[in-house]
């Protein structure tokens, strides 16, 4: 039988773990403990959500992978009951790959473009699910010190990595801890600068350069980089080092000038809600380009760091006169141009770079496979970039 409300309640209110997280942690611990036993009716959606302070999406997608995972049983639409002899959730984990990751994927898979780089995680479940593995979703609050020596005690099949802490970064600690006991692990490229790991990636200093070299055939000779700091303004992430790269190769090549660029980091943060919230982001790119068109050789295109960041710069160029804006070639990055709603406001930029997020998180899942289980020698570690590509944006747009 289930335990009192209050009692249930009591673990419902443990805070760490994400919403989804939280059921799906609850569901597992009513079946260990007999809270629920084997062919009980398990709570109703609407009572799970008030328990455990979740929302309806969140309660219906824990419950379906619950389902997946042998846990419990559904039948006559709604009804749900514990299955016969639930398998232990050390022998569910032997079939699991831990996806290590702050973003809700579950809550926020019906929303997201291939653009985006969510699209990867949600494509390395895919890919999971096609290869008969489960996708098993941690969030970084979820792997303390604690949590991590679980995660190595029950020796999931792999575990992808995209952050292990809440300010988007991979701690080397961490992804060691599971390399040195053996886990298959497969980390992001974009965010790990270590080694001893498998990584995947962008090639983004392949991107940089076709996008460079496109703007080169167009004539154009003083290309500005407008890239972005890290959230708190003291550095470059790691990858945009290697867009970097991939700018100043093709001008060496065409013996030019290799400009200075500007950096910010509060242009891109947020989506704008409305047009003067977008104005105001306008106002402030025109104050960083202020300087660079009033020297004697001012550029003549422009490389963003974004698409959204490319309409901004579009819209700035405005506020310089008509004529500047038009002799002035703006490109951007990522692709996810069509999906913003800056473009009600300023035309797109005449080029992106897709970084085929799909292709990456379905080429994370081949290498985590092709990692035999309890190998821990460094000298297997491969970097497996994916090469982008350029995405020339038709005049009518």
């Amino acid at each position: 039988m289930l335990k009192t409300m209050n009692q249930m309640e009591t673990v419902a209110s443990e805070k760490g773990a994400s919403p989804r997280g939280r059921v799906v942690s609850w569901l597992r611990s009513a079946i260990d403990d007999g809270q629920l036993c084997d062919g009980e009716i398990v709570p109703s959606e609407r009572r799970l959500c008030k328990m455990l302070e979740v929302s309806r999406p969140t309660v219906r997608a824990a419950l379906a992978s619950a389902v997946d995972m042998g846990w419990i049983e559904q039948s006559n639409g709604r009804l749900r009951r514990v299955a016969p002899k639930a398998p232990a959730f050390s022998s569910i984990l032997a079939q699991s790959v831990a996806i290590i990751t702050k973003r809700e994927l579950m809550a926020d898979a019906p929303n997201v473009q291939p653009t985006e780089s969510l699209f990867i995680q949600l494509s390395a479940l895919r890919a999971l699910a096609g290869a008969g593995l489960h996708g098993l979703v941690i969030h970084p609050n979820q792997v303390g010190e604690q949590g991590l020596e679980s995660l190595v005690r029950e020796r999931p099949r792999g575990v992808l990595a995209f952050n292990t802490s809440l300010d988007g970064r991979l701690d080397a600690a961490a992804i060691e801890r599971l390399t040195s006991a053996g886990v298959p692990t497969v980390v992001s490229a974009d965010v790990w600068q270590g080694e001893g790991v498998d990584a995947v990636g962008s090639d983004h200093e392949a991107g940089a350069y076709a996008l460079t070299r496109f703007l080169l055939q167009r004539g154009r000779r003083r290309v500005l980089r407008f890239w972005e700091l890290s959230a708190d303004g003291t550095h470059r992430e790691a990858w945009l080092g290697r867009r970097d790269a991939g700018y100043k190769r093709a001008l060496r090549e065409a013996n030019l000038p290799i400009l200075p660029a500007i950096e910010f980091h509060e242009l891109s943060n947020t989506i704008p809600q409305s047009r003067e919230e977008f104005e105001s982001k306008v106002r402030m790119a025109a104050g960083y380009l202020i300087e660079a068109f009033h020297k004697s050789e001012p550029p003549d295109a422009i490389m963003c760091i974004t698409d959204s960041v490319a309409y901004v710069v579009a819209k700035a160029l405005q506020l310089f006169g008509e004529d500047v804006a038009r002799s002035i070639d703006v490109v951007g990055y990522d692709n996810y141009w069509p999906h913003r709603p800056e473009r009600q406001w300023a035309p797109p930029p005449l080029a992106s770079v897709d970084k085929r997020n799909g292709e990456i998180g379905r080429e994370m899942v081949r290498v985590l496979l092709e990692t035999p289980p309890q190998s821990a020698d460094e000298t297997t570690r491969t970097l497996r970039l994916i090469k982008p590509d350029l995405i020339e944006i038709p005049s009518s747009f």
